[in-house]
């Protein structure tokens, strides 16, 4: 009687055993698929207070404190300088000090129109000094003039100023921007 003890037990123990890896396979897919639907806006999200380092290519890199994060862009705070970068998400390549953790992106009609021309607006409203990079590496500094669909004028402030003054205008298309510095 003692061996059928023994062999049930054995069977009841590889049943159990087959059970839990194939709970263990569950929750491994399920993990999977969650990360598969994760987006990098979602874990920017997750990391506001987070000191993180964003390369942008030829831009190079920009380094400082998750402050914010929009639709298309995330802002970085740079307390040692005074700096905010706002940073354009479809420029960035990598991200360094960005942790697994993502929080999801409520939308709405109202937080879809924060986009990076509504933040661009409310700089130049304000006239802000601003510094830009563009994707290729190309780098301005001036006066944030205007905003429009798909562009942002800056008057350039290390041209001399000049008769013409859009001599002094430089346009860039939103697409082609990388980060823009308030200085």
């Amino acid at each position: 009687m003692n061996r059928w003890h023994e062999l049930l037990a054995d069977v009841e123990a590889q049943a159990e055993a087959q059970a839990e890896r194939e709970r263990e396979g569950h929750a491994s897919e399920r993990t999977r698929l969650e990360v598969a639907r994760t987006l990098l806006v979602e874990r920017f999200t997750a990391a506001v207070g987070d000191q993180i380092q964003i390369s942008i290519g030829a831009a190079g890199p920009v380094r400082g404190i998750v402050e914010s994060v929009g639709p298309d862009w995330v802002l970085l705070g740079d307390a040692g300088a005074g700096h905010e970068h706002l940073v354009m998400l479809a420029a960035v390549t990598s991200v360094t000090g960005l942790g697994p953790q993502a929080r999801s992106v409520e939308s709405s009609a109202v937080l879809d129109r924060l986009d990076a021309a509504w933040a661009l607006r409310r700089l130049a409203r304000d006239r802000a000094q601003v510094r830009l990079r563009v994707r290729d590496g190309q780098a301005h500094g001036g006066t944030l003039e205007a905003v429009g669909t798909d562009y942002l004028d800056l008057v350039d402030d290390s041209i001399p100023a000049a008769r013409d003054s859009r001599a002094r205008s430089v346009t860039v298309r939103l697409a082609a921007l990388a980060v823009l510095t308030r200085t």
